[in-house]
């Protein structure tokens, strides 16, 4: 049988209209409901938190204070720019050869979690880093660093490097030296000692880690003048006053002769002859109490003695036992001691903390300083020392990213350099009309 449009169409009744639906004439009702729903929910989330129901996640502490006013860094439909976090905080460069300086942006992601946002991932470094490019010709360190792997050697270990500090120190004879009583023998901890936040060490000082063993005592006809450990103009002065102060003590002692005209016993001639206490203090008369008490004091260090303990601990105890003159002086002058520019710091381009490794023994990561006779050596550990524990990939490591050692900006590591940069502004610039207002003093 062959079905057409005709026959079809003549089962389609046109006498029936469709019957009332109950649901379908409260549609509207309900649409309309639920918008007021909504609405009411949306006025009540902007009443209480304002902004913050915008927030895709939380604001960082840093940041809290204006959480909720997203205009202070959101450009609209153009995330957050850096002209935006400029003025708050100072422009700090990366490096003076970089060919293109990243947004703040790029790096720290806000709305992750409280405490993360200054904790850029390893991916943003290796965006640069992983083939680097740069302003010279040859990158100054190297031009693909991907892991910790791929890391070159310090810089102060690698060849040809050298601790440039115009001072003789000997660790192997301070840590070793039959000579030192058992009862004084040191140790690491000894002289360095962690500064209190726990990064850096302390640096050494003459007055608690050397003057035990090192004072500079002996000096003056009766031998008990002893000199302070400054620059030399300032040591004439003090041998000078405490030099007086023993010729007004002990006159006699030091003035006086002795004749007691009994047989064995033999005449005690005056430790010094000075005729004035000017003369006793001139330091242009080779044979006054000042100009032998220098002259022993600044002996110069007999080059002709032979290595080993006996050069240093029994013929010189003075300045030139570990500090070198800069030429020569002449009687009467006197001499200018080199700077010993002892290094502060030596990872210049990275942070390190001794607080977080304090568990360690000092010898698991500077295993050759006990033989260390020489004071060009560099005793820092080395890398293949770090990646002991600082492994790529495992799953039990001290971890390996770039920012454990590493800060993009520079004038982070110099706080005199940041503090100098540091911006002032206005507490409404960040809490908007609702800062709070200063309380008036009380009496």
């Amino acid at each position: 049988m062959v079905r057409n449009s005709k026959d079809l169409a003549k089962r389609l009744r046109f006498d029936l209209f469709p019957r009332p639906d109950f649901f379908r004439r409260w549609y509207w009702l309900v649409g309309v409901l639920f918008v007021a729903i909504g609405g009411l929910a949306w006025w009540g989330l902007h009443a209480g938190t304002k902004q913050r129901q915008y927030l895709p996640g939380p604001v960082s502490q840093g940041h809290a204070s204006f959480g909720d006013r997203c205009e202070t860094c959101h450009a609209a439909y153009a995330g957050v720019p850096t002209e935006a976090c400029l003025g708050c905080h100072t422009d700090r460069t990366h490096a003076k050869s970089e060919v293109e300086t990243p947004d703040c942006a790029a790096c720290h992601v806000e709305h992750r979690a409280t405490g993360v946002f200054l904790a850029v991932a390893n991916a943003s470094c290796v965006e640069c880093h992983g083939e680097l490019a740069s302003t010279r010709e040859q990158p100054e360190i190297r031009r693909s660093v991907r892991t910790f792997a791929d890391h070159p050697e310090f810089g102060a270990l690698r060849a040809g490097r050298r601790d440039e500090a115009a001072i003789r120190f000997d660790h192997e004879i301070h840590l070793s030296s039959t000579k030192i009583d058992p009862d004084d023998t040191l140790s690491c901890v000894e002289c360095h000692v962690p500064a209190k936040d726990g990064a850096l060490m302390l640096p050494i000082d003459f007055e608690r880690h050397c003057k035990k063993c090192h004072a500079q005592s002996g000096l003056g006809p009766d031998s008990s003048v002893e000199a302070v450990h400054e620059a030399p103009d300032v040591v004439r002065e003090d041998l000078k006053a405490k030099l007086l102060f023993a010729a007004v003590n002990n006159p006699d002692g030091i003035f006086g002769s002795t004749d007691p005209g009994l047989p064995g016993r033999v005449r005690r001639d005056p430790l010094d002859a000075s005729v004035s206490l000017a003369a006793f203090i001139d330091p242009t008369n080779p044979k006054s109490a000042l100009a032998k008490a220098e002259a022993k004091l600044y002996q110069p260090l007999d080059p002709n003695l032979g290595d080993g303990a006996s050069s240093l601990l029994d013929a010189n105890k003075y300045c030139f036992l570990c500090h070198d003159e800069e030429g020569t002086h002449a009687p009467g002058d006197l001499p200018e001691i080199e700077p010993t520019m002892i290094p502060t710091r030596w990872l210049v381009r990275g942070e390190f903390s001794h607080r977080a490794h304090d568990l360690l023994k000092c010898e698991h990561c500077h295993p050759d300083v006990r033989e260390s006779a020489e004071t060009a050596d560099v005793n820092l550990p080395m890398k293949d020392v770090c990646q002991r524990c600082h492994i790529d990939g495992e799953t039990r490591s001290a971890g390996t990213s770039c920012m454990l050692c590493h800060l993009y900006h520079d004038t982070s590591k110099d706080h005199v350099l940041r503090d100098a940069r540091r911006k002032e502004i206005t507490i409404e610039a960040i809490f908007g009309r609702e800062a709070p207002r200063a309380r008036a003093p009380t009496r």
